[in-house]
């Protein structure tokens, strides 16, 4: 699973590795600093490859462009007059 900081909450962390799925999620700054502060009872950090955060974003930033075109996103297009 490929997914942006909004999906970085220990709680989504732990439901994948429930469902022993992989993932790359950049962590939050915050969450960085509590975990260094917290020293060797700070755990490990999560697993983040950047180049494959870098092609979801170029994915996601070709599906961003493609929304301007009423036809691709709604699956219809205007009635002929």
């Amino acid at each position: 699973m490929i997914a942006d900081k909004a999906y970085s909450s220990r709680g989504f962390h732990a439901y994948l590795r429930r469902r022993g799925m992989g993932h790359t999620i950049p962590e939050e700054n915050d969450r960085k600093m509590h975990r260094r502060n917290r020293g060797r009872r700070g755990g490990r950090p999560t697993g983040f490859d950047g180049e494959t955060y870098h092609c979801r974003n170029a994915v996601e930033r070709c599906l961003n462009r493609l929304e301007g075109f009423r036809g691709i996103v709604s699956r219809c297009e205007k009635p002929p007059p």
